[in-house]
């Protein structure tokens, strides 16, 4: 019952670990930087005199 994990299933697990991690970062730092630009004001040419 108290079987040694194989090393394969163990890096295996760790990548999967690893790619969740990692996009959930990229969504992070995506969803922030889209907030920033909708917060931005902008102005049209036009109202520039």
């Amino acid at each position: 019952m108290d079987r040694e994990i194989p090393k394969e299933v163990k890096q295996k697990e760790q990548r999967k670990t690893i790619l969740k991690v990692s996009l959930a970062g990229i969504a992070l730092i995506a969803l922030v930087a889209i907030g920033i630009s909708l917060m931005q004001d902008s102005v049209d040419i036009e109202d520039l005199v």
